[in-house]
């Protein structure tokens, strides 16, 4: 695990790290203003979830490997960060609220982040590694989530069982013990707002557009789904799977903000994508220039169940693309 995660691996000194950094506090304002999240329940950015701050925290910037504009690097992305600030954070491997503070720039923060989140989580991180194995080591990947911002569910704050919480999509939410619809239509149109912010998806498209690498790896449906719908509204519009070219994809105009509980690709679950050893072909002209990339939609490494030990078919499917 810590061979594989590295600050030696790093790119710490990195263009749109910095616009994360600086940027995102005005973006969340956009979004949710502190002080809006006070309360049992509530559902948003755990940035501005912390008690006492007047601006909400930077949001997290992306995991470079020093080789993440090669083409044979490895483009990895997530849906959302799970809460991570120590004492009001569900997940074991936390970050103290200081040490948040504390950081002076995008490159500190993830020295910082590497050490107490990443390297010592067995559940998550550990998992990305043996999944990105064959890359060596964090140098050939870059990894980061749709939505930078900590999307969580606030808890009570009182006991283990009052902390917060990574916010969960279903068609029914669980308030106070009791399935709410409209909170859970709320949420999910939070999220979009958060995962197709205007500088939110410029990050996810200079990542794209700056390193040369041609393979995606999407962990999980809601990964799968909002990166199709990001590269659909940019122009993109040759989209098909790799077995059936001739069955170009677009998003269905009546998930609205339903995409967030939906598969892309209908009656094609995750798991499938490994029984049929396919993938997404993805090709057009992206800001005026030609690009292909070829994604694999993934099991979540938070699955419940393991439907692909130890990655194995993940890996060679990965190998093919």
């Amino acid at each position: 695990m810590t061979a594989f995660w590295s600050i030696d691996h790093l790119e710490l000194s990195d263009a749109v790290n910095d616009r994360i950094w600086s940027d995102s506090p005005r973006e969340q304002a956009t979004i949710q203003q502190p002080g809006s999240l006070q309360s049992l329940g509530s559902v948003g950015a755990q940035q501005i979830m912390v008690d006492g701050l007047a601006t909400p925290l930077p949001w997290v910037p992306d995991l470079v490997g020093l080789n993440w504009k090669h083409p044979e690097s490895l483009i990895i992305i997530g849906s959302a960060y799970a809460p991570f600030i120590r004492g009001i954070s569900k997940r074991r491997c936390t970050l103290p609220l200081s040490e948040y503070l504390d950081a002076g720039s995008a490159g500190d923060f993830v020295i910082r982040f590497l050490g107490s989140v990443v390297i010592p989580d067995p559940s998550y991180y550990a998992k990305i590694a043996l999944l990105a194995a064959s890359q060596g080591t964090q140098a050939g990947i870059v990894l980061f989530d749709l939505c930078r911002a900590s999307y969580s569910f606030r808890g009570s704050r009182i006991g283990k069982d009052g902390l917060d919480r990574a916010a969960e999509f279903t068609f029914w939410d669980t308030i106070k013990g009791q399935k709410d619809a409209v909170a859970a239509v709320r949420s999910r149109q939070l999220f979009t707002a958060y995962v197709e912010s205007k500088r939110q998806r410029a990050w996810t498209l200079a990542r794209l557009m700056e390193s040369r690498a041609r393979r995606i790896l999407a962990l999980g449906r809601i990964a799968e789904y909002g990166l199709l719908r990001l590269l659909w509204d940019y122009g993109i519009r040759t989209i098909h799977r790799m077995g059936t070219p001739g069955e170009t994809w677009h998003p269905n105009p009546n998930h609205s903000d339903g995409w967030v509980v939906r598969y892309a690709c209908k009656d094609q679950t995750l798991e499938q994508w490994l029984v049929r050893k396919d993938w997404w072909v993805v090709k057009g002209q992206l800001n005026g220039e030609e690009r292909e990339w070829h994604l694999l939609p993934t099991l979540h490494p938070a699955a419940r169940k393991d439907r692909d030990k130890g990655y194995s078919r993940t890996r060679a499917l990965i190998t093919r693309m």
